[in-house]
C-alpha cells in the first residue's frame, strides 16, 4: 500500500512538472529578436530620463553590484571601453542607492565615458519589459533600434567585440548564451 501511495506521489509530481514546463514552453517571449528598442523610464545621476535610439549600436546591461558575475561583466567594459566607443552603453540596476554606492567608484572609465549611463530602474517595469531580471543580462541593439541578441550571463571580452561588430555591419546574429 505505501509502495503504491508513493508510486502515485511520484507521477503526479512528474505530470505537475510536465504540465509547469508547457505551460512556461507555451509564453510569448516578451522581447524577441528584433524587436524595436523598448521606451523605458530610468533615473539617471542627474534625473529621470527615457531610453531611445541615437542611430548607433547600444547594449543595454542589467545588473546587480551585489552579483559577481556582474562586476566581473562591468569590469570587462570597464578595461575595453576604448574599443566600444562607438556603441551606446546603458548599465541599468534596481538598486535604488546606486549613485551612493562606493563599489561603483571603481569603474572610473565607464563613470566617466560620454557613451556610457547609468540608470536605475523599477525591478518591476523591467521584467514585464525585457522578460529579465537574471544578472548579468545583456541585450544588443542595431544602430537602427532592433534588438540583434540578448544573453543571461556574462561575457567575455572577445565574444563582445563579435557581437559589437555585427551590429555595426547589420548581420543577422541569434538569441542564444555566451
Amino acid at each position: 500500500m505505501t509502495q503504491r501511495l508513493l508510486s502515485l506521489v511520484f507521477i503526479f509530481i512528474i505530470l505537475s512538472l510536465l504540465f509547469w514546463l508547457l505551460f512556461i514552453g507555451a509564453r510569448d517571449e516578451i522581447l524577441p529578436i528584433d524587436t524595436e528598442l523598448p521606451n523605458i523610464e530610468f533615473s539617471a545621476i542627474h534625473g529621470v530620463k527615457k531610453l531611445k535610439k541615437q542611430g548607433k549600436p547600444l547594449i543595454i546591461v542589467f545588473f546587480s553590484t551585489t552579483c559577481e558575475h556582474c562586476r566581473y561583466q562591468l569590469e570587462v567594459f570597464d578595461e575595453y571601453l576604448s574599443e566600444l566607443s562607438g556603441t551606446d552603453i546603458y548599465l541599468f540596476t534596481s538598486e535604488t542607492n546606486l549613485y551612493s554606492n562606493s563599489s561603483v567608484s571603481k569603474w572610473q572609465n565607464l563613470l566617466n565615458a560620454s557613451n556610457v549611463t547609468f540608470g536605475i530602474v523599477d525591478v518591476e517595469n523591467f521584467k514585464n519589459t525585457f522578460g529579465s531580471i537574471l544578472t548579468p543580462t545583456l541585450f544588443f541593439f542595431t544602430d537602427q533600434g532592433k534588438l540583434r541578441e540578448k544573453i543571461r550571463g556574462e561575457l567575455k571580452p572577445q565574444r563582445i567585440f563579435e557581437i559589437t561588430k555585427s551590429l555595426k555591419s547589420g548581420q543577422t546574429q541569434s538569441s542564444g548564451n555566451n
